[in-house]
């Protein structure tokens, strides 16, 4: 009978008397007796080294398993498979993060957000010391807290975000905790569950004490190109995308090349400029128009923006033309609009009735000459016919 790779499982083991190598102590060479399998729920006890010490402590972890998804080249023929293990002390508290949920006092994380970058301070006698820097992964997870100090209004626990997510606007303040003398209840400082930035569920279980669950709204912009003269989106305007750089000798200056897919945007009907958007990674940016439509100038100078790595916008220098919008809140979302113009061509009106550009001085001078070439022509005429 063909067996597929979701008719196995994967188990942590407790083995004994465990014979490591003689290298590196974190692999076993051999044991005693038959691998004994450690199921969903079961416990372990790990030798480690909690943060702020130096010596290793047994800790009982329990062990959680997250099944992945068979993969392969066909559907008939899947046989690679990620799973995850899990070890989790009991007595933590855990900093989640996800996407903007709402405002309810009871909410939870219900879309985990990975890559948000995280500081975790201590503020205790008048001093703030650095606990760790901390990213959230795959689940949302930042960290679980152990071996922390009650506290109080004056003697708390500080949660910087100083990186979000691309495409995702981060904490506007910091969150500030304590926990109550039994280590068994977080309260929040100073930030209102009610605004939607974070908030603190307590656990009904004893592994855990509570969740302090930390959100972001998303990011939105757009960039829309438009006419000068009729104030209409304007389509066929050719754009490119740079970043900002830091040259070899340590100046900030425009890559040389576009941003990899970015290095011809055309404007649709409706103007946008797809690509110039909220998903953007934080950084600097450099928008240059390449080419403007028939009857339009370009713009006489690059558009340098910057996506902040708190999630926000602001236009360092642009030319005439280029705005702006305040940031609008509503459905979880921030969103900014750029509105970049290209004014019309200047044109003259000659009697004739038709709009002259830029060329008309050498047109004018050459259709003189052809006046001048009909008269002298006409006046040498008159000259013979007289003689």
């Amino acid at each position: 009978m063909k067996r597929l790779i979701d008719d196995y499982v994967v188990r942590e083991v407790k083995v004994t008397s465990p014979v490591y190598d003689a290298s590196d102590n974190t692999i076993v060479t051999g044991y005693q007796g038959t691998p004994q399998p450690i199921y969903e729920g079961g416990s372990t006890t790990i030798y480690a080294v909690a943060k702020g010490s130096s010596q290793s402590a047994p800790f009982e972890y329990i062990v959680d398993y997250e099944p992945g998804q068979a993969k392969g080249p066909s559907a008939d023929f899947k046989n690679v498979r990620t799973d995850k293990v899990y070890n989790q002390r009991d007595g933590g508290i855990v900093i989640n993060f996800g996407k903007w949920n709402g405002t309810n006092t009871d909410r939870t994380v219900e879309l985990p957000l990975a890559e948000g970058e995280f500081t975790l301070l201590h503020y205790h006698g008048g001093v703030t010391e650095e606990v760790g820097k901390f990213t959230s992964d795959s689940r949302g997870l930042v960290t679980i807290m152990y071996d922390f100090e009650s506290g109080n209004d004056n003697d708390y626990y500080i949660i910087r975000e100083d990186s979000a997510p691309a495409g995702y606007v981060g904490l506007q303040e910091p969150v500030k905790f304590y926990v109550n003398e039994a280590h068994t209840g977080v309260t929040l400082i100073g930030n209102d569950p009610d605004t939607g930035w974070a908030n603190c569920n307590l656990r009904d279980s004893d592994r855990l004490i509570a969740d302090i669950n930390i959100y972001n709204p998303g990011l939105a912009l757009e960039t829309v190109k438009y006419a000068g003269d009729t104030k209409a989106p304007l389509q066929d305007a050719h754009f490119s995308l740079y970043r900002q750089l830091k040259s070899s000798d340590g100046q900030m200056i425009k890559d040389y090349t576009p941003v990899q897919g970015m290095s011809d945007i055309i404007t649709g009907q409706d103007g946008v400029i797809t690509g110039v958007d909220g998903m953007l990674d934080p950084g600097v940016y450099y928008l240059t128009e390449t080419s403007a439509p028939t009857g339009y100038e370009s713009l006489a100078a690059d558009i340098v923006f910057e996506i902040t790595s708190a999630g926000q916008v602001r236009i360092i220098s642009a030319p005439e033309g280029v705005t702006l919008s305040e940031a609008s809140f509503e459905d979880g979302v921030y969103s900014y609009r750029m509105k970049v113009t290209d004014p019309a061509s200047e044109s003259i009106i000659i009697p004739t009735g038709i709009a002259m550009s830029e060329s008309l001085p050498v047109i004018c001078f050459m259709a003189l000459l052809s006046v001048l070439s009909l008269t002298g022509y006409i006046f040498s005429r008159r000259r013979t016919g007289e003689g």
